[in-house]
């Protein structure tokens, strides 16, 4: 391309030019090689003059419509998969044979699950909600409300101690500590420490137990023979989800069995067989040491 000298005007020391006259002038005088398509050299031309290729404008709409529906598919993907991810992500605890089945959410209350039971609660944004499936206690932290649900009914707590047994046909709450709620369809029953709520098939009651005992799958059942003390304490933290400090000699073994479901009984038993005192700060902390008058 070219640009005819009839079209330039001196100004100052600067040319300016016509640029649209410049344009059909250059075009005039420009001639199509023999043997190529007007189109291509066209596109060719415009491609020197702007970086761009002359394209229809339907194949441009075209193409951004694409464009845009590969986006919108790509976001709608991308939110679902989001969704789906936090939707369904629950963590699961499972009950087995022959092991302590102790675990702890991450509210830090302490449950036991009976082989078979199991619970699930949302990983992602724990809000005090788990399902329960079986039979399952719970050891709950004070806080905001702590609801368990099941196909057979609903309990909610504070803080307390309760365990929950479903039956096929039947529902069974037992309050150790605090008080719970009770709820089947649209009654509620409230539950004090030593109450239990029994449901059979649509009959419900809720009977005092004087001497109410821990289901036998919630007991520290452990049998330790000529065992250094410091290695069996870590056992009894994790059962019990407390912390003990303690500074108890090496030398010191213990040999006996437990099968209980209250701390206090195992550390009493062991201080007593070892000649030690303990001491207890709030619910989770337990100091241990050699008795003073053989120290």
């Amino acid at each position: 391309m070219f640009r005819h000298p009839d079209f330039m005007e001196q100004k100052g020391d600067r040319k300016s030019f016509n640029f649209e006259g410049t344009i059909n002038q250059s075009i005039r005088y420009f001639k199509v090689p023999f043997v190529k398509e007007k189109r291509d050299v066209l596109n060719s031309l415009m491609e020197e003059i702007t970086g761009l290729k002359i394209m229809k404008p339907e194949k441009v709409r075209a193409k951004r419509r694409l464009y845009i529906a590969i986006g919108l598919i790509t976001s709608a993907a991308s939110v679902l998969l989001f969704l789906l991810y936090f939707a369904f992500g629950f963590e699961t605890y499972r009950g087995i044979q022959e092991a302590d089945n102790v675990f702890y959410l991450p509210d830090e209350t302490r449950v036991v699950l009976a082989p078979g039971s199991q619970i699930s609660f949302s990983k992602y944004f724990f809000k005090r909600n788990v399902r329960s499936k079986g039979d399952a206690f719970f050891e709950v932290t004070h806080g905001n409300d702590f609801s368990v649900k099941s196909p057979n009914g609903e309990v909610k707590v504070l803080g307390t101690t309760f365990c929950v047994s479903e039956k096929d046909d039947g529902f069974l709450v037992t309050c150790f500590e605090g008080n719970v709620e009770v709820k089947f369809k649209e009654e509620e029953r409230q539950l004090f420490k030593g109450d239990q709520y029994v449901r059979e098939h649509n009959f419900i009651q809720v009977v005092e137990v004087p001497q109410m005992k821990f289901p036998e799958y919630v007991s520290f059942n452990y049998s330790f023979q000529n065992k250094n003390i410091n290695e069996i304490w870590p056992i009894i933290e994790n059962y019990f989800g407390v912390k003990i400090y303690t500074d108890i000699p090496v030398e010191k073994r213990f040999t006996g069995s437990f099968k209980t479901a209250e701390l206090n009984d195992v550390i009493e038993i062991i201080c007593i067989s070892l000649d030690l005192t303990c001491q207890k700060v709030g619910e989770k902390e337990i100091f241990v040491e050699v008795n003073d008058q053989n120290s």
